[in-house]
């Protein structure tokens, strides 16, 4: 009776035009964050990806020194962060290319983040007046 099923069953696959190992789902990847400051704190760029894998982050097309390859969580959501510290002020592109794990899936760029660096601005402060008064202290001497 196993037999009978296990045949229909393979009959079947045939028939619908199923394979045993059907192709997996392309892998996707998106950037978020990359707000900064220039001349300030690093920002920091975080890639979440479908699928587990590697990272390389680039900015204006030149890829971020300190983050050629790298390697997301094990667990989902996948993901990957890179201190960039920007070259300039202004609109910046940032992109990323995954490379998963599984060399059965193909890697996939993420699409064009536009992030904008600004500029500092030293913002008009009041001046905090201090006044100090100085006590002469004398020491007295009796004879």
């Amino acid at each position: 009776m196993k037999k009978v099923f296990a045949s229909v069953a393979v009959a079947a696959i045939a028939v619908l035009g199923m394979s045993s190992a059907q192709a997996a789902d392309p892998a996707t990847l998106a950037l978020s964050g990359g707000n900064a400051v220039y001349g300030l704190d690093p920002a920091v760029i975080t890639a979440t990806a479908s699928v587990p894998g590697t990272v390389a982050f680039s900015a204006a097309g030149k890829v971020i020194t300190g983050s050629e390859a790298v390697a997301t969580t094990t667990v989902a959501p996948f993901t990957a962060k890179c201190s960039w510290v920007p070259a300039a002020a202004g609109s910046n592109a940032l992109t990323g290319v995954l490379t998963p794990t599984d060399t059965t899936v193909a890697k996939v760029n993420s699409p064009t983040l536009t992030v904008k660096v600004g500029v500092p601005e030293q913002g008009v402060i009041s001046p905090i007046h201090i006044y100090v008064d100085t006590v002469s202290c004398q020491q007295w001497h009796t004879v």
